[in-house]
């Protein structure tokens, strides 16, 4: 049976995870999946939730394990809807949020190009755009600094690169794309808050699906929130729904 897309997208989802860990522990519902280098940032610090398990015992055990390894907090993603809402009250009661994530693949592009310049860069040249970013949700300059370098540690797992628009000799606008085999995902669509509404994210992620393409990837996809309007985007650019999941934080 072909796998399907929301499946195909899931797993390399995962695999970046692994492949950015320290830690990769074996629990009775799974995995936890913990990066000793970012202790507090939710995307590499995860527990997988691979069989049927009681909210108790998930947070339990996996709350054990990343306190071991010093690790401030996990987010959980779990395998199979059901469980998922067979979990979420409990995690709830607990503190935890349920964010459903809407996963969209390439299809056909209404609008294949722009007349934005796009630059491909490196992730020094990128890094003070994505640090004035979290900056702006009131981070620290320390906190920022941090968070900034996560995507680093995806280079391990994957082929690891920056798409960005210039105002001046600043980046104002820029994605993140992760490519693995004939498997490409566009992440962090980011433009500064003084320069939205001029195309500027549409233009990155164009460019970025051309270099997928050109790259031989026959699946191109992205995550976005389901609740928020950027998907509305993504539809114009030629991006289809696939499906959702579950994930707690």
């Amino acid at each position: 049976m072909p796998e399907s897309p929301l499946r195909r997208a899931r797993l390399h989802e995962r695999e970046l995870l692994l492949g950015a860990a320290t830690d990769v522990v074996e629990a009775s519902f799974g995995q936890v999946v913990l990066n000793r280098d970012y202790p507090g940032a939710l995307s590499h610090n995860v527990a997988l939730v691979d069989a049927e398990v009681t909210a108790e015992a998930l947070l339990a055990e996996s709350t054990a394990i990343r306190q071991r390894a010093g690790v401030d907090g996990c987010a959980i993603w779990v395998d199979q809807k059901r469980w998922a809402q067979s979990l979420s009250p409990g995690l709830r009661a607990a503190g935890y949020r349920p964010l459903t994530d809407l996963y969209m693949a390439l299809t056909e592009s209404a609008e294949r190009t722009s007349d934005t310049a796009v630059e491909m860069a490196g992730f020094e040249e990128i890094r003070p755009t994505i640090e004035a970013y979290w900056r702006q949700t009131g981070r620290s300059a320390e906190g920022a600094k941090a968070l900034a370098g996560r995507a680093t540690t995806y280079q391990q797992a994957c082929e690891l690169s920056f798409f960005g628009v210039r105002d001046g000799d600043t980046y104002v606008s820029h994605c993140e794309v992760y490519r693995r085999g004939a498997t490409g995902q566009i992440d962090s669509v980011i433009t500064a808050s003084t320069c939205q509404g001029r195309g500027y994210a549409s233009a990155v992620v164009i460019e970025a699906c051309r270099y997928l393409r050109n790259a031989g990837c026959d699946f191109i996809f992205l995550c976005t929130d389901a609740e928020d309007w950027p998907q509305q985007l993504y539809r114009r650019l030629g991006f289809s729904d696939i499906g959702t999941s579950l994930a707690f934080e």
